[in-house]
């Protein structure tokens, strides 16, 4: 399917053609300046939406007030991943994928994801990058970034239908993901650099023993979210705080979500192995025989 409807709420249903072509993710090629995955951002002035299936990340309010286009919407709930058994892993799986497709995205598709200035884009991007798609790109510094560069922003109700979708699935990233297991081996045998991504105040009422504390925000210009740093000054600042992008990381937040935008950032730097442990605090503490540090 090359071609998607779009139901407004006048009844117009428009037809927008995507981008034939598509060139597939870049295999990793780190720099001491640059970006190993530079197609994973792409620049305000450098964005043509219509070249991309568009997708909102951020809360339903946030999507009426502001969106690109007739852009869809999805928010972090839609997709969470609570707990990562294999059981769980896999329901979980199927039960996105056919969010996806019930929202018009296929894998196999050109996907660009939008935040609210938020770099929660980075969980989508995490979450297709898992389910096998590998032509997604984040818009930096989202939809603040868009509309301080003129580019134009709707709001108001729309109704997007796609009607009934089925395609083939690819097979699924299972690399990018860190199973509640893998950490617990992780922590026992000290085999792995865990991040604890979390505000110092969250860190210090407990954490996953021998993590080390980098908020996620310290990713941004400002520290507040939108812009990432560049990337010679982010992996400046994991030198200096001790990690080996040569060597495994696990990054972990709460609920996964925070945790994506380190994902995003060590693997698009060209970390070796970065795996998002999704399940995160959440996951860890449900269990009371896990050890906490603090």
């Amino acid at each position: 399917m090359d071609r998607r409807g779009i139901l407004l709420g006048s009844g117009v249903v428009l037809l927008l053609p995507f981008r034939a072509g598509a060139q597939g993710t870049p295999e990793a090629t780190p720099g001491a300046d640059g970006w190993a995955q530079p197609g994973w951002l792409v620049q305000p002035d450098a964005f043509d939406p219509g070249q991309w299936h568009v997708v909102m990340f951020g809360t339903a309010k946030q999507y009426l007030d502001g969106r690109i286009g007739p852009a869809e919407h999805l928010d972090w709930t839609d997709l969470d991943l609570e707990k990562t058994d294999p059981d769980s892993v896999a329901a979980w799986a199927d039960a996105a994928s056919q969010v996806l497709l019930g929202h018009g995205i296929l894998l196999n598709n050109p996907v660009a994801i939008v935040d609210y200035g938020t770099l929660f884009a980075a969980r989508l991007f995490w979450v297709l990058t898992y389910l096998g798609a590998t032509d997604q790109t984040v818009l930096d510094g989202g939809l603040p970034a868009w509309s301080a560069a003129g580019g134009t922003v709707e709001s108001g109700p729309i109704m997007i239908d796609y009607g009934p979708i089925t395609a083939d699935l690819p097979a699924r990233n299972e690399t990018v993901l860190a199973p509640i297991d893998a950490v617990v081996a992780a922590v026992d045998a000290a085999t792995a650099q865990i991040i604890d991504v979390r505000s110092s105040d969250e860190y210090a009422q407990g954490n996953i023993p021998g993590a080390i504390n980098i908020p996620y925000l310290d990713n941004s210009t400002d520290g507040t979210g939108g812009a990432y740093k560049d990337p010679a000054a982010l992996r400046e600042m994991y030198e200096a705080a001790g990690v080996d992008l040569d060597q495994p990381i696990i990054p972990y937040c709460t609920t996964g979500v925070r945790s994506a935008v380190t994902w995003f950032v060590l693997s698009a730097l060209g970390a070796a192995d970065v795996r998002l442990f999704s399940g995160s605090w959440r996951e860890w503490t449900s269990d009371p025989a896990r050890p906490i540090q603090s």
